[in-house]
């Protein structure tokens, strides 16, 4: 058996179940708080209002990595720091256009290059596979009025 999160056990390694059965276990175990959260959550703030419904996502393990990461930076968890950036997304998103591209590792420097000189702006990269990477790139939004 291989354990997941505090309590939650399976028969074979998360890595090794396919897409299928690891979208039936994380159903199986969304109310799951001591998985998905390291620590419980803070209690809410007097006068904010309650959570009322769930929505599933799905991320990578690098994507989710990054997340974890980003919210310990800030002693959010994760739900809160999605929450956050979703909320803040929507003053960006009139602002600055997002485009991510993948690219071989031997071409990182061209693609690069090539949608820089088309304005964009690379912000980020994250390995897709052993010799791909996602660059992730943004420019000024451009406005017509």
């Amino acid at each position: 058996m291989t354990k997941a999160g505090r309590g939650a056990t399976h028969d074979k390694p998360l890595e090794e179940m396919t897409e299928g059965e690891l979208a039936a276990y994380y159903q199986a175990h969304k109310d799951d708080q001591d998985m998905w959260e390291a620590d419980p959550a803070p209690p809410r703030v007097a006068g904010k209002a309650p959570i009322r419904s769930v929505f599933s996502v799905r991320f990578s393990r690098a994507e989710l990595a990054t997340i974890d990461a980003i919210a310990q930076q800030h002693g959010l968890t994760c739900s809160e720091a999605i929450r956050r950036a979703v909320i803040a997304y929507g003053s960006v998103a009139r602002r600055w256009e997002y485009r991510d591209q993948l690219a071989a590792e031997n071409d990182v420097v061209r693609v690069a290059n090539d949608l820089s000189a088309e304005g964009w702006e690379l912000i980020s990269t994250a390995p897709h596979s052993a010799a791909e990477y996602h660059l992730f790139f943004k420019r000024a939004a451009v406005t017509t009025s």
